[in-house]
């Protein structure tokens, strides 16, 4: 398994490891740059607070 590195998508910090040319990105960071609620993403319901 590769190391993770961090690439800097507007100024976010994206995790993933693999090589850059074949990347696989760290699902949590994906959904939080693009607003995603990663609850909704995983399993269809929100978090219970």
């Amino acid at each position: 398994m590769s190391n993770l590195s961090v690439f800097v998508f507007e100024s976010q910090e994206v995790r993933f490891v693999g090589t850059p040319d074949k990347p696989e990105w760290i699902a949590n960071d994906v959904c939080i740059i693009l607003d995603i609620d990663t609850s909704i993403a995983v399993n269809g319901r929100k978090r219970r607070r």
